[in-house]
């Protein structure tokens, strides 16, 4: 039998059971996340913020390159460079 006469493979159906276990697993990870997020958005990073030189990777503001964390996270005075007017 040649591989395009083969029939397709199974789909593994899983249960209600194990899902949900699965996600039982993964729900305290979701929670100290959006705890270190603390209201603030996933998308508010220096990277996206308006007084960041991506050239010399330092912020405009304060004239030096920002920690890994506030790199990530975003810090008190971040300017979105691509806000949406309305």
């Amino acid at each position: 039998m040649t591989s395009m006469n083969k029939p397709p493979p199974q789909m593994k159906i899983r249960d209600r059971d194990a899902i949900e276990d699965e996600y039982s697993l993964q729900l305290p990870h979701f929670q100290m996340l959006a705890a270190q997020l603390n209201g603030k958005s996933m998308y508010r990073s220096c990277l996206n913020c308006l007084f960041f030189d991506e050239t010399t990777e330092q912020c405009k503001k304060y004239k030096l390159r920002p920690p890994a964390r506030v790199i990530w996270q975003g810090c008190e005075d971040h300017k979105d460079a691509f806000e949406i007017p309305f």
